[in-house]
């Protein structure tokens, strides 16, 4: 029985292949890989969206001087991967064409022969940004944890000085200088006791005092 022309499946060879280009320009990142037979590299993907410059000029001689020249010893000497077989991987800053600075990371992996890597460049700057959110975040709540402990042990060193003075107003004549004094040491001993209540806030460690609850209907 003939079978219409459009039932006819496309031969393999015919059928169209995704370009790994148009792949990376979807995602906004670019792929190098090592120039055969010459020192450099063959750029491929989001070139003018992710750096600003055409393959063209980067092949000619662009990328590497627009690296940032604080971060270009360690771009050239990256750190040796987290183990073997892993892609190696550089961060850097790196000068647009129209000025502008962004962090990228370089994702290597080893070329033929263990020449020039091949690999992927992305843009990383929201990503530090968010590291350094954390960072930052971290760094105070060790701050806040040493205040607590501190605020704690200062606690019970004023909570010792406050009993002895209060022993010492006691046997002491009122009205005297004596007794005067020791209401001055009483005063700085609240002060203080202000001062460690503040950093058990700032740690955390101390909850807000309780206060009334509205409750609904039943």
């Amino acid at each position: 029985m003939d079978r219409s022309s459009r039932d006819i499946p496309e031969p393999a060879s015919r059928l169209s292949k995704p370009d790994p280009g148009d792949l990376l320009r979807a995602v906004g990142e670019v792929m190098f890989e090592p120039v055969p037979g010459r020192k450099g590299r063959r750029f491929r993907g989001d070139t003018e969206g992710l750096l600003g410059f055409t393959a063209g000029e980067l092949e000619a001689g662009a990328w590497e001087k627009q690296i940032h020249p604080e971060d270009r010893a360690l771009y050239r000497n990256p750190p040796a991967p987290s183990g073997r077989g892993r892609p190696q991987q550089v961060e850097f800053r790196f000068r647009r064409k129209d000025g502008t600075t962004i962090w990228l990371r370089e994702t290597r992996a080893p070329g033929p022969g263990g020449g020039l890597e091949a690999g992927l460049l992305r843009e990383i700057g929201e990503e530090r940004n968010l590291w350094i959110q954390l960072q930052h975040l971290q760094k105070k709540q060790l701050l806040g944890e040493l205040a607590g402990v501190f605020a704690h042990d200062f606690n019970n060193l004023l909570t010792i000085f406050n009993g002895y003075t209060e022993i010492l107003q006691e046997e002491s004549a009122p009205g005297g200088p004596q007794h005067t004094y020791l209401e001055e040491m009483a005063l700085a001993v609240e002060r203080a006791r202000e001062l460690t209540t503040k950093l058990l806030h700032f740690s955390h460690l101390n909850p807000a005092p309780p206060g009334p609850t509205q409750l609904g209907p039943f």
